[in-house]
């Protein structure tokens, strides 16, 4: 899962050094967590019981990069002029050693916690931004999508910055094994 390395990566224009691979010490600090989180059952994804948030979810379904994107435009249509997409993929090589398949397990209750209060930490920094992302559990086959994030803002740099934040967060936070 170390998209972000490698010798030809180029840094993001005012994006600190630092910020490669796991063992880099992270550019973005923790953000205080919410007093209240209220998990409900979500009709929409059912394995995303325990969110009620079609933004987030956790579970072995394919997952829809369009609906992410119509879910982050839908709530005040024409008034976000960016949509910026992420896809994170199944490499067939990780720090020179053959990867077949990758085995992704996680504690959904936890999990979706965890999403809440990233999507809490994006909307606390970039208020006009809004974010989706969905997880994928079980086997995944090399190419498969392992992570999808989609983020809208009135403008580019919101959305770009908010779906960066989203899977470097994920990285350090989300309890998946």
């Amino acid at each position: 899962k170390n998209e972000d390395e490698g010798p030809g990566r180029a840094r993001l224009p005012g994006e600190p050094a630092g910020i490669r691979g796991s063992s880099a010490a992270s550019p973005i600090p923790p953000a205080p967590r919410p007093s209240s989180l209220v998990p409900r059952p979500s009709p929409l994804f059912p394995y995303t019981e325990g969110v009620s948030d079609r933004r987030l979810a956790i579970g072995p379904d394919a997952i829809d990069l369009a609906e992410l994107a119509r879910v982050v435009s839908a709530e005040d249509p024409g008034s976000h002029g960016a949509i910026v997409t992420f896809v994170g993929t199944v490499r067939r090589e990780n720090k020179g050693r053959r990867v077949i398949r990758l085995e992704y397990e996680a504690y959904e209750p936890l999990a979706l916690k965890a999403f809440s209060i990233i999507s809490d930490e994006v909307g606390e920094r970039w208020p006009t931004a809004r974010v989706a992302f969905h997880h994928r559990t079980g086997s995944l086959a090399i190419g498969d999508t392992s992570v999808a994030i989609a983020a809208s803002s009135p403008h580019r740099t919101e959305a770009f910055s908010a779906c960066r934040y989203v899977i470097e967060r994920l990285k350090q936070v989300a309890v998946l094994f």
